[in-house]
């Protein structure tokens, strides 16, 4: 976020030099999308939260989950998060 803040600020110091602000544009399109992507796995981690627990509601179903094999699925989706892995957070 910090960055972001600098690229804008840099970019009024650079408004007559075009080739420094294509550079600084790039970067600030690739620090936009990370966000973007970030938003993503974590609505989609959101929603598929929201539809496990509707389903096993709706089957009143009661899980029994063994504290250890709770404690390393969250770990591997907490991981997957910080990696920005969606794909290996869908394989966990």
């Amino acid at each position: 976020m910090n960055r972001m803040r600098e690229l804008v600020v840099d970019f009024s110091k650079l408004a007559k030099d075009f080739q420094a602000m294509a550079q600084k544009w790039h970067e600030l399109l690739e620090l936009l999308t990370e966000v973007s992507d970030n938003l993503v796995v974590q609505l989609t981690g959101n929603d598929l939260k929201a539809q496990s627990v509707e389903q096993m509601m709706s089957l009143d179903v009661q899980p029994q989950i063994k504290k250890p094999v709770l404690d390393e699925l969250l770990g591997a989706f907490k991981q997957c998060l910080m990696d920005k892995d969606g794909s290996r957070a869908a394989e966990a």
